[in-house]
């Protein structure tokens, strides 16, 4: 009696299983895949929030709020492509009708899986790489925007939510505003905006602060409202530039764990895909029988052995036994 071994160049590890399993490993599979189809509408979801909420200033300051968004969504987008071609050749693999260039095209999947895998790492390298970018660039928006303040409506209702929102004020901090005309210019020579030392917008004012606002001379002691600039200023004192910074940084590695969290993802679908094109590449398709297959992750198909099994011994006659 000869049996047939299946062997395997360099395999590591190398796992027998039944049809049953494998089709389990498939199942389970694709519906990694749905689930990772719906981690990606997520993703585009936040790509959209950051676009709208940080990208909105990053773009009055440097004209590339949309990037971080970008990078987001070309990511998902691809990586839901593969998974629909690991969803149609899974159902392919396990068909009842048989087709010989199927195992060859269950094998350039695997190596597309492992190319979205790298390429997903490649955008986490861009996305951290574009956080910690162009940071003169980001001042010297701030300070473009500020000298617009008084002469453009969205660039000040921009500004002065940014100032609201990252509780900051000016570029560096509040005196950046200080040789600014950030108000009508008429006010000063009808004499209805006093010329006081020190005067930044109401947006700059600090929401935790529990004085009053002194956003108007700012350097200079108010006795009937017990103020004193060193002891209790109520003008955000944190610049708009770090901040945006922080927070753009912040974004960064928020998006690059939710990749590896992706990559983790794909990677266990990768594992599945390995097996079942493994499985499948001894008869190039499934028969169904009670048979195990030879499965492996690591290594190549090196061919069959045939080795000689020895016929089962037959039991001894009744008699010979007593």
């Amino acid at each position: 009696m000869q049996q047939t071994t299946v062997k395997v160049k360099c395999g590591k590890p190398v796992f027998k299983f039944k049809f049953r399993t494998l089709r389990a490993i498939g199942i389970v599979a694709s519906l990694m895949c749905g689930a990772i189809f719906l981690y990606n509408l997520n993703l585009v979801y936040v790509a959209f929030h950051i676009r709208y909420n940080i990208g909105v200033y990053i773009d009055m300051l440097s004209a590339n709020g949309r990037v971080l968004p970008m990078f987001l969504v070309i990511t998902a987008l691809a990586i839901s492509i593969v998974d629909i071609c690991v969803m149609f050749y899974l159902g392919r693999a396990f068909s009842k009708t048989k087709n010989k260039h199927i195992n060859f095209m269950l094998f350039v999947i695997v190596l597309v899986i492992i190319g979205s895998i790298c390429f997903i790492f490649f955008m986490c390298i861009l996305i951290l790489s574009h956080s910690y970018s162009k940071r003169q660039q980001m001042h010297d928006g701030i300070v473009d925007a500020m000298m617009n303040y008084s002469k453009d409506s969205l660039t000040k209702e921009t500004l002065d939510n940014m100032q609201v929102e990252y509780e900051c004020c000016g570029s560096k901090n509040y005196s950046d505003w200080y040789d600014i005309k950030w108000y009508d210019a008429n006010l000063i020579n009808t004499g209805k905006f006093p010329s006081l030392k020190g005067e930044a917008p109401f947006s700059c004012c600090a929401i935790q602060s529990v004085y009053p606002c002194i956003h108007h001379g700012i350097e200079v002691a108010a006795d009937a409202y017990l103020y004193k600039k060193d002891a209790n200023i109520s003008v955000s004192t944190e610049g708009c530039h770090t901040m945006i910074l922080k927070k753009r940084e912040a974004c960064g590695w928020t998006l690059v764990l939710r990749l590896f969290g992706l990559a983790f993802l794909q990677t266990i679908v990768l594992i599945g895909m390995r097996l079942v094109q493994t499985g499948h590449s001894e008869r190039k398709s499934f028969d169904r029988e009670e048979r195990l297959y030879t499965c492996w992750l690591f290594g190549c198909y090196a061919g069959k052995t045939k080795s000689v099994v020895p016929p089962p011994v037959p039991p001894l006659p009744p008699e010979l036994l007593e």
